[in-house]
């Protein structure tokens, strides 16, 4: 199982009526709806979203007293849309953006660690932080930044295709 699927596993929120286990022979992380017969796996219970929420919380309260975007940051956990407010405020501050997510993999990696100790898994199961997924994350925010700097009414007229729109509907 890579890196980042363990991470969206134990990351993503689950889907109403999904449990979701660790088959260790298979390495992956199964999905499996709550109906059907549960198997005799570790279950992953992903992180809250208080639990993601406390953590952005903790992140922002650790910058310098007096520095605009502490304030920004915990403003944007108070919003109806806490954790894209949070993302979006951190995208016009790379440097403060790489902070977080050191901060985040330091949070996550603990409590994979913890539930590997609690399901008698070995080390293996650790995350392991891939490359791949940190120039993923690089490119992502160089979309961003472009995209930032682009009038709304000219992003509104980008088309997309619809192969894309169907495709990433797939995978979720």
């Amino acid at each position: 199982m890579t890196g980042s699927n363990r991470w969206l596993a134990f990351v993503a929120f689950q889907k109403p009526g999904e449990r979701r286990y660790f088959d260790r022979a298979k390495d992956q992380v199964l999905k499996v709806p709550e109906s059907t017969d549960q198997p005799t796996l570790p279950e992953i219970v992903p992180f809250t979203k208080e639990e993601q929420l406390n953590w952005r919380r903790e992140f922002a309260e650790r910058i310098e007293p007096g520095n605009p975007l502490k304030e920004k940051l915990l403003h944007s956990l108070c919003t109806p849309s806490p954790l894209h407010e949070f993302s979006s405020c951190l995208r016009l501050e790379p440097a403060a953006q790489n902070s977080w997510y050191r901060f985040l993999s330091q949070k996550v990696r603990a409590g994979i660690e913890d539930w590997a100790k609690k399901n008698g898994l070995g080390p293996e199961v650790q995350l392991e932080h891939e490359a791949a997924v940190d120039s993923a994350e690089n490119e992502r925010r160089k979309l961003y930044s472009v995209l930032d700097k682009i009038p709304v009414n000219l992003l509104l007229d980008l088309t997309v295709p619809l192969r894309w729109s169907v495709q990433g509907k797939e995978q979720e």
